[in-house]
Parts: C-alpha cells; sequence; structure tokens
C-alpha cells in the first residue's frame, strides 16, 4: 500500500486582531494611543481619508511641464513626375468631333440599308482574329466586306487593334477602323461601351504622331460621346 502524504497545518497569519462586536478584522493597523494627531499618525482611517490622503500627496507633487518641439516642415521641394509623356496625343475640339460624327452616320445609314443580296458569304471573311489581323494590314477595306461583319468581330477588332498596328501599314488600318466605327449599333450595353473606350485610350497613347491613326481614334471618339452619351471624353 502506498504511504499517504501527512498534512502540514499552517498557522493563519494574523494581519490585525478581531473586532469584539463585528467579529471583523480591520482593513488598516491599529491607530496607537500614545500618538496625537492623524498627522503623524499618516495612516488613514477609512476610505474617504485614504482618497484625501492621495489627493493632498498629488498636489504636493510638481505639475508636468512639455516640451515645446515645432514639427518639422514636410520637403517643399517640386518633384518631377515619373513618368511623362514625350509627346501628348492629338484632341480633336468638339466641333471637329461632330463634323466626323455626322460623316459617320451617313455612312451607317448605308451600311443599315445595304441590299442583302450584296452581303458576302461567312465562308469568305476571315475566321479567326489572326486572319482579321493580315486582312486589315493588307487588303483595303470596302463597305461589301465591313457590311457582312458582325458586331462581336468589329468588338474583337477594337479590342486588339492598338497591339496590331504597324507602321508600314498604318494608313491601311486607320481606314479599317473608320468603317468599323459606322458599322457600330445605335445600342450598346455597357460592357460593350467599356471596350471601346478601352480601344479608345489604346490608340490615343500609341502612335501619338500619326495623324491617319489619331483621325481614327477621334471618330472613335466622336461616336462614343454622341451616340452612347459618354460627355466625359469631350
Amino acid at each position: 500500500m502506498s504511504m499517504k502524504r501527512k498534512r502540514i497545518f499552517h498557522h493563519p497569519q494574523v494581519t490585525a486582531p478581531l473586532n469584539d462586536e463585528t467579529n471583523q478584522r480591520c482593513a488598516f493597523p491599529e491607530v496607537v494611543e500614545n500618538q496625537d494627531t492623524l498627522e503623524e499618525i499618516q495612516i488613514p482611517l477609512d476610505g474617504l481619508d485614504y482618497l484625501a490622503a492621495v489627493r493632498r500627496e498629488a498636489m504636493s507633487l510638481k505639475s508636468f511641464k512639455t516640451a515645446n518641439v515645432q514639427p518639422e516642415k514636410p520637403d517643399t521641394k517640386t518633384r518631377n513626375p515619373l513618368y511623362t509623356e514625350a509627346t501628348q496625343p492629338v484632341r480633336f475640339p468638339e466641333p471637329l468631333l461632330k463634323n466626323l460624327y455626322d460623316l459617320v452616320e451617313q455612312n451607317n445609314k448605308k451600311l443599315s440599308t445595304y441590299p442583302p443580296h450584296l452581303l458576302l458569304d461567312n465562308s469568305t471573311l476571315p475566321s479567326t482574329l489572326q486572319q482579321w489581323r493580315q486582312t486589315i494590314a493588307n487588303k483595303i477595306p470596302s463597305w461589301d466586306f465591313v457590311a457582312s461583319t458582325d458586331l462581336a468581330t468589329i468588338l474583337d477588332i477594337f479590342e486588339n487593334c492598338a497591339y496590331w498596328l504597324e507602321n508600314d501599314t498604318l494608313d491601311v488600318q486607320a481606314q479599317w477602323l473608320f468603317c468599323f466605327c459606322c458599322k457600330l449599333p445605335d445600342i450598346l450595353n455597357g460592357e460593350d461601351i467599356s471596350t471601346l473606350r478601352s480601344a479608345l485610350r489604346s490608340l490615343r497613347s500609341t502612335h501619338t504622331t500619326f495623324s491617319s491613326i489619331q483621325t481614327s481614334a477621334s471618330t472613335l471618339n466622336s461616336v462614343l460621346v454622341f451616340r452612347y452619351g459618354q460627355n466625359d471624353l469631350l
């Protein structure tokens, strides 16, 4: 059998004598009878006396002083932007944009009423974006070709046109972009308008010194403003 541990009983430490009437111990040590005043005792008799003693001690301490340190002024030197465009894109004023849009409207009416028997068969049209890239770089646009192109293909071309531009064929590519602007419908959803706005930003930021590309970009700008209500592009 395992041996039981012996308990060691400690005598309780008496902090203050018990009161005969309440049978409770005092919260503070007893006052010695030979001392006359409370100031000599320096022991609070109750809670209020203790709080008063704390306040008197706080009032006797020196007040804190704060140093008047002036904050450093920020650097006011003018800093050059990290990126600046070497050339600003050409922007057409509103009257010229309106003239471009009037020209787009005239051609749009022709395309919307284009005779069905003159439309090209889908087998004669490019079937992939890579084939379209080769077409708009090497072939002069024709109205029957543009009238036979569906809206989804035109939006895909606008989305990628800025990456297809080549210096040797910019004039031909600009003609295609102008013709596709004329084929855009009267109503587009927000996603398609966002695609056209992205295409406009891309055209404005590349080949800024080529007037043919910037003219096509301004044509797209006029369509976005006067047909789709994107007045912030003025």
